[in-house]
């Protein structure tokens, strides 16, 4: 219709940063429940604008193709060792559904992802954890005990087994399959 009146219709990409007080307590609960151990970063309201002759008209919540997004991760967030995601709350069909989009970081540390859906998004990060071996032998250490005017000590002795080597019989090769 703005067309047909003659006025320019332009599509804006607005992407607002929003604290977590502000995104509504079912999106959170929603996100949470999804991203599980993650830890959630920075949240994003991310839409479509339709505007005719710079005022809004419309809004558009879902496109046919990907568009390409970039958000800067603050500094005080980037680590070695850390994977970071980005969670797409959105309804589709009257049901809530929250996807993670993984992306990629770039060289001047944005994140860079893919997505034709546009509502409440959330940057959020998991760091390596890196796994300690068990110790199945059952030592539980041993105790030292008291010295003159002091108290004996508890400590953890790491446990030594001899190098075990195949024994092979000292047998001359004769052709003989008798050992």
């Amino acid at each position: 219709e703005a067309l047909l009146d003659g006025k320019s219709v332009d599509i804006h990409i607005q992407m607002e940063k929003v604290e977590e007080d502000d995104v509504k307590e079912e999106e959170l609960n929603a996100i949470k429940e999804v991203s599980k151990d993650k830890k959630l970063a920075k949240f994003y309201d991310i839409t479509l604008v339709v505007k005719a002759d710079d005022t809004q008209i419309d809004t558009i919540s879902e496109t046919s193709s990907k568009l390409k997004f970039k958000v800067l991760i603050p500094e005080d967030l980037l680590e070695e060792d850390r994977t970071f995601f980005m969670y797409r709350y959105h309804e589709e069909d009257g049901e809530v559904k929250v996807d993670e989009i993984t992306g990629e970081i770039d060289e001047d540390n944005y994140f860079v992802f893919e997505s034709d859906r546009f509502s409440t998004y959330v940057l959020a990060y998991e760091d390596k954890v890196e796994e300690q071996p068990e110790d199945n032998t059952g030592n539980q250490g041993t105790v030292t005990p008291p010295t003159e005017g002091g108290e004996g000590e508890s400590e953890q002795q790491p446990e030594v087994k001899p190098e075990e080597k195949p024994i092979k019989p000292n047998n001359p090769q004769t052709g003989d399959n008798i050992v």
